[in-house]
């Protein structure tokens, strides 16, 4: 399995504080987000790591995974260089699985997300399905901080 990290925004609603640093970049508790974010990956084989950036930032996030000791871990770099000729996700992705010509079966991170209860080892994927990692809040007023996941049954 390839894991994607989505880190190609440009990060311009938080200005000036991601002016000339990427959301995954910025500390939290001492450490970047792409940190913590690896550090919850850390069984699995550093080259199955793809961070998908921008030209911007790329220099950073090659600079960030050697300080981490991930610097086998592969950059996919997205042909923007401002906010307007952006790719969007989906298209990043998709490019991104054509440049390395991944066959095989991906999960898909934000890289300026903190994921706190998630371990990558109990996600079993079969060939040709999507999953989407979620898990389940308190309250109502917890759930307003995150995306809401309407499961029909299931």
């Amino acid at each position: 399995m390839k894991i994607l990290v989505l880190a190609g925004g440009f990060a311009t609603r938080l200005w000036p504080i991601t002016e000339n640093r990427a959301k995954p970049l910025l500390l939290v508790n001492g450490q970047t987000i792409l940190h913590h974010l690896l550090e919850k990956l850390k069984n699995i084989d550093p080259r199955d790591i793809i961070i998908l950036t921008n030209q911007k930032f790329e220099q950073d996030f090659r600079e960030a995974l050697v300080k981490f000791g991930n610097e086998q871990s592969q950059i996919f770099i997205e042909d923007a260089k401002n906010e307007g000729a952006k790719l969007g996700a989906l298209k990043a992705v998709s490019c991104c699985i054509e440049h390395f010509n991944i066959q095989e079966n991906i999960a898909i991170l934000a890289g300026d997300n903190l994921l706190t209860d998630f371990e990558i080892e109990h996600l079993q994927v079969k060939d040709n399905q999507a999953c989407i990692l979620v898990r389940e809040v308190e309250s109502l007023y917890e759930s307003r901080k995150f995306g809401v996941v309407e499961m029909d049954g299931h």
